[in-house]
């Protein structure tokens, strides 16, 4: 008896063993046609050799299966496959590229795909993923403990094919690309040196896996959007040393705008609906056409792309979005080229304000009435000389330092004069009364704001867009503003210190929890940039002033996103809300020439699976943004993709409206609601899991009884119900409709 009760107990555990076990994966996403991809080639890594290697590799049983492993070592180390080389590949089409990886131990590692000339890195457990020390800027580094889930996962990434590669060393812009599908491509797995990398037990891969990627119909997402007459969400990135594929010698395909044109089907994938381009680069022009003012703007030996891309989008339900590094002018009657703002000691030569000698080409006062005339002649040839073809959003500025400085100029302290009734005001008397000081700032940042008001003033007087808005990205840097008591002393911020403690070296470490708190990143992102010697960083670089912006529309100053204690403030999310909402922006790091050997490198670096998109969910949660954008290394991609086009899908199914928390609408503190009210379109609720871990059966309570339905999918869910149970995956959001009863 006591046997078969045994027996009876035994299978009663292993029952419910497999039922959790299969509602943890039920209620995870899953792509559809995913499971019916024809594969191209698969490659065992533990039996195969690679084709090339720079370290040292085992083969290891890892979690029942064999993995070939990469030894951390004190330099770059990486090991290469070659996939496709049958001669059976084609260039221009779609792929899909998958890494076979385990979850149990810390590992951070970059994946290159030279045949679609894209990196990207993925960390799990406690590792840093970005570079700790790269050699350029800070990368703020951050340890989150993620939960290891024993388990092997799928790292997918989409791609098209290019005409031509580069091998294990990628050129910087012009360059060498001598493969091409003949060849077949490598697939490049590196991680950093341990100093840089000290959590990293070494990259491990079971298998590397090519499939061939179905039409565009099939792969499309369809987005579920709110009514037309509910204002929409905006999902958008921008890469920063892309163009060099297609705009350089020895390019990556011989029609560049098919590189475009990919872009644009990616984001149809992944389930983003606003395209963007750089169009300005520390001033240049990237590709478009100066037309009548070739004298003012440079003109770039690629002036046909834009229009070109412009006529390509017509076939794509993308709004656009273009970027500008605007600096005024820069041609051979260029405004940027005069230099008219000056620092406030102007003391050095050429009335530079910091000692990088690229960005001291140009600049833009924005005080100057020519500056407002200056910037709409570009706006004119790249916005409103194409409204008719596609649906413009607005524009985005992003000035790099030095582009738009405050300024000192005798014109701009006339200026002020005039303006303020002040009287004679002179650089000494600023230099030496900080009660002056002070009260010029402000009217400086007044004066940013009516440029910007007057940019979006202008859109919607050239009737491009109803509704028009001007982004401004203040904060230059890729990898976000660092604190300036921090300076470049390269400190780490984390949730778990024992475990740093433990490591050899001498790392700095300070608490997660303690930096949220005090909203650390928040001043970051609002104290002046640190100076030294005679440079004015403070001025080449002024940081936002949000607080003017709260009850204006039109004009956004964006919110710098990417690490966990840049998300978990709703202070922070408060304080760079406007009367449009709120707009924020992830700043890759991109650990540029952090690896050696593979030619030049940048690469963007997210942490794997469902945490991929912990960054956004935090910030749904404690900030709602309308505008979600990515300052990318290169070309852009997504991973761990059933949670990107999930976490997509369901932002852009809510409206662009005010929302407010919902308190006490769950138990669990990590699950949090946001109630977005309409009209005559129901009440919408965003619920975010914020947490490290799967949520079962959460009781969600309603504002009031109704009827429920998934905005995602415009299905009923529930019927006349005041409580609904919801299962729940770390870093999820669910966008639901709730019509009165």
């Amino acid at each position: 008896m006591k046997l078969i009760c045994l027996l009876l107990l035994l299978n009663h555990l292993i029952l419910g063993a497999n039922i959790y076990a299969q509602q943890t994966q039920n209620h995870h996403p899953e792509i559809p046609f995913m499971d019916d991809l024809v594969l191209v080639e698969e490659i065992a890594c533990s039996s195969s050799e690679p084709n090339s290697m720079n370290g040292v590799t085992e083969v290891k049983t890892i979690l029942g299966k064999s993995c070939r492993v990469l030894i951390p070592s004190s330099e770059t180390t990486w090991f290469a496959y070659r996939l496709g080389s049958d001669g059976k590949l084609k260039p221009g089409k779609a792929y899909f590229l998958e890494i076979e990886y385990p979850d149990d131990v810390d590992r951070s590692f970059v994946i290159h795909n030279r045949g679609g000339e894209y990196n990207r890195g993925l960390q799990t457990g406690k590792t840093l993923g970005d570079s700790y020390h790269p050699p350029y800027v800070p990368s703020n580094a951050e340890s989150v403990s993620l939960p290891l889930s024993n388990v092997y996962k799928k790292w997918q990434t989409l791609f098209w094919l290019h005409d031509r590669y580069a091998g294990i060393e990628l050129p910087r812009n012009s360059g060498d690309r001598p493969e091409g599908p003949d060849d077949g491509f490598l697939v490049i797995i590196s991680q950093f040196d341990s100093y840089n990398a000290p959590m990293n037990k070494g990259a491990a891969v079971s298998a590397i896996r090519l499939y061939e990627a179905p039409d565009f119909e099939t792969m499309k997402m369809d987005i579920h959007y709110p009514p037309a007459d509910l204002p929409r969400r905006h999902l958008f990135f921008r890469e920063e040393m892309a163009d060099g594929v297609v705009t350089y010698d020895s390019p990556a395909l011989k029609n560049p705008i098919d590189w475009y044109e990919h872009k644009a089907q990616l984001m149809h994938f992944l389930g983003m609906n606003t395209f963007s381009k750089d169009l300005l680069e520390f001033g240049h022009n990237q590709g478009w056409d100066p037309g009548p003012y070739s004298e003012l703007i440079n003109t770039s030996s690629a002036k046909d792309y834009w229009g070109k891309i412009m006529e390509m989008l017509r076939n794509y339900e993308l709004n656009v979005l273009p970027y500008y590094e605007y600096a005024g002018t820069i041609g051979p009657k260029g405004l940027g080229r005069e230099k008219r703002a000056r620092p406030l000691g102007d003391s050095l030569p050429d009335h530079n304000y910091t000692h990088i000698a690229w960005t001291e080409k140009a600049n833009a006062d924005i005080t100057d009435p020519d500056t407002y005339s200056d910037l709409k002649k570009i706006i004119e040839r790249t916005v409103v000389e194409y409204k008719d073809k596609v649906d413009f959003a607005g524009i985005w500025l992003r000035p790099r330092p030095s582009a738009n400085p405050v300024s000192f100029s005798d014109a701009a302290l006339q200026r002020f004069n005039t303006e303020t009734n002040h009287g004679p005001v002179t650089r000494e008397a600023l230099r030496t009364d900080s009660g002056l000081y002070d009260k010029y700032l402000q009217w400086w940042f007044g004066k940013r704001k009516e440029f910007l008001l007057a940019m979006r003033n202008y859109l919607e007087e050239e009737e491009v867009n109803d509704d028009p808005v001007v982004l401004f990205t203040t904060d230059a840097t890729e990898s976000g503003r660092t604190h300036p008591d921090w300076s470049q002393n390269h400190n780490i911020i984390a949730d778990d210190l024992a475990a740093w403690e433990k490591l050899p070296g001498d790392y700095p470490v300070f608490s997660l929890k303690e930096k949220i708190d005090n909203n650390w990143h928040l001043k970051a992102q609002l104290l002046p940039v640190k100076s030294w010697g005679n440079w004015e960083w403070n001025h080449a670089a002024p940081p936002p002033d949000p607080d003017n912006y709260r009850n204006t529309e039109g004009a956004l100053m964006t919110y710098t996103f990417n690490k966990a204690y840049t998300v978990g403030s709703k202070t922070a999310f408060d304080r760079f809300r406007s009367g449009s909402g709120l707009a924020i922006i992830r700043h890759y790091c991109l650990n540029e020439n952090a690896m050696k050997g593979l030619g030049y490198y940048v690469s963007d670096i997210e942490w794997h699976d469902c945490y991929t998109m912990l960054g956004e969910a935090r910030a749904m949660a404690n900030g709602d943004p309308r505008f979600i954008g990515y300052l990318a290394s290169s070309a852009f991609n997504r991973a761990s993709l059933p949670y990107v086009r999930e976490f997509n899908a369901n932002f852009l199914a809510l409206p662009a409206l005010p929302s407010e928390l919902v308190e006490n609408a769950t138990e669990d503190a990590e699950v949090v609601v946001r109630k977005i009210e309409t009209e005559k379109n129901g009440t919408y609720l965003a619920v975010v899991n914020t947490g490290l871990t799967d949520k079962f059966g959460v009781t969600v309570t309603l504002p009031f009884k109704g009827d429920v339905v998934d905005a995602k999918t415009g299905n009923m869910m529930f019927t006349g119900v005041s409580k609904i149970k919801l299962d729940m995956y770390p870093a999820q959001l669910k966008s639901l409709i709730i019509y009165e009863k």
